[in-house]
């Protein structure tokens, strides 16, 4: 068995072999049982599946308004009998309370509590694989989006020499930070920014695409900028310009083969398309 030795060899020590669980006094030779007798039984507590299906497993109820709301965006399936694993959200089995599947991913499961805590004003996204149900806005300082269009060769992009190009100017002065900010109550610091597009079929789709993610506020957001390292900055939100007229991928310029594919995939995944 497995024994330990406290108080050395000292005439107070004494032994705890831990197989039969006695305590033995060095000094005196006297053996004591320290295991519980009888020993204590642990019931597992006895939860009827009624019980499980009204629990509210990792989250409270978040109200009959909110579940309103998520139902409808979502327009998950009440799950009977879930398959076996945990809620991503709250890491409880999701056997353990009422569990729906949304309707626009792929098996994915979460308890009914937990995905309702997930939802925004007005939209909800899957913790999973970051879908979109509703319309996402986001939290975008106020600032202006000017477009402009100059004729064949007055700024040429490369690989699109023959034809015009759309001009689009960002401006956004210095500001204090709301609520749904980083620092609410702390300045930010504004920017100006401009981007380019080929006025052709391809550059015109991705102008109303990025003009509708402009009102819904997902252009830009306050943060940290990664160039320089300061805080409270207004800095992109992942839905990537062209910035530069030439030098390629490298240069945030053209010619870029693959850059409408890319930029489309960004404003879908904040339900811009």
């Amino acid at each position: 068995g497995i024994n330990a030795e406290y108080g050395g060899k000292s005439k107070g020590g004494y032994v705890v072999e831990f197989g039969p669980m006695t305590l033995t006094e060095k000094a005196s030779g006297n053996v004591y049982q320290v295991r519980r007798n009888p020993p204590l039984a642990i019931k597992s507590p006895n939860i009827s599946s009624i019980q499980k299906k009204n629990s509210t497993a990792g989250f409270s109820d978040p109200g009959s308004s909110k579940m309103k709301i998520a139902r409808q965006l979502t327009k998950w399936k009440e799950i009977d009998n879930p398959p076996d694993g945990n809620c991503t959200i709250c890491m409880d089995s999701l056997s353990f309370a009422k569990s729906v599947k949304l309707s626009e991913c792929v098996d994915h499961y979460f308890h009914q509590n937990c995905i309702v805590h997930c939802l925004k004003d007005t939209f909800l996204i899957c913790p999973n694989c970051n879908k979109t149900y509703g319309v996402r806005v986001g939290t975008q300082p106020n600032g202006t989006m000017d477009v402009k269009k100059h004729k064949a060769g007055s700024v040429p992009l490369s690989g699109y020499e023959s034809i015009g190009t759309i001009q689009i100017n960002y401006n956004f002065p210095n500001g204090k930070q709301g609520p749904h900010h980083p620092s609410p109550g702390s300045e930010y610091e504004g920017t100006s920014r401009t981007g380019y597009l080929p006025d052709n079929k391809e550059g015109n789709e991705v102008l109303e695409l990025l003009k509708i993610a402009w009102q819904r506020k997902l252009v830009f957001r306050v943060g940290t900028s990664v160039t320089t390292g300061r805080p409270n900055c207004v800095i992109w939100n992942g839905i990537h310009h062209k910035t530069a007229t030439s030098g390629g991928v490298a240069a945030f310029g053209y010619p870029d083969e693959t850059y409408f594919e890319r930029v489309k995939a960004e404003l879908a995944d904040l339900g811009v398309k």
